[in-house]
């Protein structure tokens, strides 16, 4: 039976969104996964990835599902770099306490903003076997004229009007570069909220970069990802599961 610690914080800081919890595969432990839940950056909660660990665990991995401080309180980089100050928890042995992933890979993994937040930690930071980005944000500015997301700029970067360097600098886009861990997107075709041009662009960047990149493309129900939006925990639609353990075993084995 798979093993679970709830609640484990990942800085120094007090509260709730500074900590994660830890699952633990019944059998032997292959690799970490990094979990980071979607929800707009103000919103949700690590226990919507639950599903996810679940599904991780029965495949041999071991995953750490955090929450992040809300823009709506804590502007940009705030989320991100909690995200960064958990993956490097991770590294630095935190997690030894329950189980020695001294040997194991690491991946980050994550869906809508959850996946811009993976991206950012994955490009950011040494050490990352693969990054997943489900319905991922790539570039922040070409959502701009969309309505839902004008509507928290001001929230996300803590100012009416961020200059072009603001931009940039929360943009996984702009930290494309040779040398990058091996990357999984998964879009949608007809994803009404984060547009599909957001994978394809950076997908083609990193190829063209001289990076791996595995690029899931499929026609399904729009942003609308999971297999039930109203369940508490969520799993990936079956298609995204199959590709994602096939690129997992892929980075595992390089």
């Amino acid at each position: 039976m798979n093993q679970r610690w709830n609640d484990i914080p990942y800085t120094s800081e007090a509260g709730e969104r500074n900590k994660g919890d830890f699952t633990m595969p019944a059998g032997h432990c292959r690799g970490c996964v990094l979990l980071i839940h979607g929800g707009g950056w103000i919103t949700f909660a690590k226990e919507r990835m639950t599903g996810i660990a679940e599904f991780l665990a029965e495949h041999g991995c071991a995953s750490f599902s955090i929450n992040y401080p809300f823009i709506s309180t804590h502007p940009w980089p705030a989320c991100g770099d909690a995200c960064l100050a958990a993956g490097r928890f991770i590294q630095r042995g935190g997690l030894d306490q329950f189980a020695d992933l001294s040997t194991k890979p690491l991946f980050v993994l994550g869906a809508s903003a959850g996946a811009h937040l993976a991206l950012m930690t994955g490009m950011r930071m040494g050490g990352i076997a693969g990054i997943a980005s489900i319905a991922g944000i790539s570039d922040l500015q070409a959502l701009s004229e969309l309505n839902w997301f004008t509507s928290i700029v001001p929230d996300f970067f803590g100012m009416e009007r961020p200059e072009n360097a603001d931009w940039r600098d929360a943009s996984p886009l702009s930290f494309v570069q040779p040398g990058l861990p091996p990357l999984f997107l998964s879009h949608d075709h007809n994803d009404e909220v984060v547009p599909f041009s957001q994978a394809e662009e950076l997908a083609a960047k990193v190829a063209a970069s001289g990076n791996e990149v595995d690029f899931y493309a499929y026609h399904g129900p729009g942003h609308l990802m999971w297999v039930d939006l109203e369940a508490e925990s969520l799993r990936l639609l079956p298609g995204i599961e199959q590709r994602l353990l096939t690129f997992i075993e892929r980075c595992m084995v390089r």
